[in-house]
């Protein structure tokens, strides 16, 4: 790179270098060092990811909390906060931003690199845009202010805060959750296309044997993506099809062998309410031969009662013949499948997913 690319870098990054040979070194891929020697971005890389991790953890404290009688108190709580954090420094937004400064075109590579086009690989063009902010880190002996200013003339974070509309909801795991449950598949989503200032995606659910297709737009595949989740997720909730009862067989899969640990698996399902066990006393048969006698108790969640003695030469199969008979007797139990309250709040806390 010649002087005065670096110094129309240095404007586009909002910062001027003392040492200008950061700038370039952050530029310079492994591949043109093993060509030709020098030092590669890989080190500022590190610094750049941990600089502006803390830069974009101090914005969303800025922006989103403040003091008040001696207590922090915050806008969004932290699965919200982890969530949003983890949008604005994926490596998907990275590139995006990226691209979007044209900055992939100064890279300095090796002679292989650059037949195969290696500037449009995506985590390439994440790399670069740490790099760029682990060189201005090093550079500055760390200073905040011109961390943060690089940051929000590269990343741009406020605009893409307001696009993301933060509520703590997960809609492509939610979506993919409802759809693994009721259709035993992943969701299908169409192939992304770039239009002049947004992706356009579209998420097909199949309901009640009728494909429905709902449309997401955003500056990221993952924005248009979640878009595209969030209308149809917002959809079933509207037309209560987060979830359905449906009857199961409670004998399907159970022989002799398996009848009490299927009772106790319905039991911690909340299938049925509860299974109870007794142990009644020992005893022989006619040939002098140890019996053990049990009895299984249980209740269903219609309040419903069941009672089984068996009495064999082995506890083991003395529960599982007591089972099998209760079981029998059962026949079949309702079941709500979909986004119920608990796989809900699963998914919910399982937004604090970090980068």
């Amino acid at each position: 790179m010649d002087f005065n690319i670096l110094k129309q870098v240095e404007k586009i990054i909002a910062y001027e270098f003392d040492e200008l040979g950061l700038l370039q070194q952050a530029f310079t891929r492994k591949s043109y060092v093993e060509e030709n020697g020098g030092l590669d971005n890989d080190v500022l890389e590190f610094y750049g990811d941990e600089a502006l991790d803390y830069s974009i953890t101090r914005l969303l404290q800025n922006k989103f909390g403040r003091i008040d009688s001696n207590c922090f108190i915050s806008k969004y709580n932290s699965g919200e906060l982890t969530q949003l954090k983890s949008y604005l420094v994926d490596s998907e937004m990275l590139a995006h931003r990226i691209d979007e400064l044209d900055l992939a075109k100064y890279l300095i590579v090796g002679n292989g690199d650059s037949k195969n086009d290696i500037n449009q690989n995506k985590s390439v063009k994440e790399q670069l845009f740490e790099a760029i902010i682990g060189a201005v880190a090093i550079d500055s002996d760390h200073d905040l202010s011109s961390i943060d200013c690089t940051v929000n003339k590269m990343l741009n974070p406020n605009k893409y805060i307001n696009e993301y509309s933060i509520d703590g909801l997960n809609y492509i795991d939610l979506i993919q959750k409802w759809n693994q449950v009721m259709y035993k598949k992943l969701p299908t989503y169409s192939e992304a296309i770039k239009e002049e200032n947004n992706w356009n995606i579209s998420l097909f659910l199949t309901i009640n044997q009728v494909i429905h297709k709902f449309s997401g737009k955003g500056s990221t595949i993952s924005l248009a993506r979640r878009t595209a989740a969030k209308e149809g997720y917002l959809f079933l909730k509207q037309n209560g099809l987060l979830t359905k009862k449906i009857e199961i067989d409670v004998l399907d899969g159970v022989n002799s062998s398996n009848a009490y640990a299927k009772l106790k698996e319905l039991e911690t399902n909340k299938q049925i309410k509860c299974a109870n066990l007794v142990e009644l006393e020992q005893d022989k048969n006619s040939l002098g031969n140890a019996i053990w006698p049990v009895k299984v108790d249980v209740i269903d969640n219609c309040q419903n009662k069941y009672s089984s003695i068996a009495s064999t030469t082995s506890k083991q199969k003395s529960k599982n013949e007591a089972a099998l008979e209760i079981l029998k007797k059962i026949g079949k139990v309702s079941m709500i499948i979909g986004l119920t309250a608990t796989s809900f709040a699963l998914l919910n806390n399982s937004n604090n997913i970090k980068k």
